[in-house]
């Protein structure tokens, strides 16, 4: 069973502009200054870069198989064993601060801690429907809006 991310208005707000300030900047200076600049070089390299990671990471589906919970992104899958999931239940992240990780830029991902959940690891695309799976070590916190593919979660947590 697969769902894929829904992405909220502030994401793709926060996406555009964060995206497209930077770059129509940076293309301003290279049409109407005609000398060399090699820290507008840098800068424009260091963004190019810093963007394509954040998208390589950012979160666009989960994915539940016979014995894991696959989130996936366009570098690689996270796995989760959905023998180690412990619970499953709809939450609010109450006062929530990024520790490592991206707050709109492409969804929201990384680790982030809450005055309700504690250190979480959060792959959202906005935040509504949200699920925490305490999965032992780890907590994640999920935007499920398909109530099948929660209910197959609860499904398969350790009773």
């Amino acid at each position: 069973m697969k769902q894929q991310l829904k992405f909220d208005l502030t994401t793709k707000i926060i996406s555009t502009f964060v995206i497209a300030i930077p770059f129509v900047m940076i293309f301003a200076q290279y049409t109407f200054i005609d000398n060399n600049n090699v820290i507008l070089d840098i800068t424009a390299l260091f963004l190019f870069i810093t963007y394509f990671i954040t998208w390589m990471l950012h979160p666009v589906s989960y994915e539940i198989t016979t014995e894991t919970l696959l989130i996936h992104r366009p570098l690689g899958s996270i796995k989760i064993k959905l023998s180690t999931i412990q619970e499953v239940f709809r939450t609010e992240p109450g006062f929530s601060m990024r520790l490592f990780g991206s707050g709109g830029l492409f969804g929201y991902f990384g680790l982030f801690s809450s005055n309700k959940l504690g250190r979480h690891h959060r792959y959202t695309g906005n935040n509504e429907n949200l699920v925490l799976l305490n999965a032992g070590k780890k907590k994640y916190l999920l935007s499920i809006h398909d109530d099948l593919f929660f209910d197959e979660l609860i499904k398969h947590k350790k009773n």
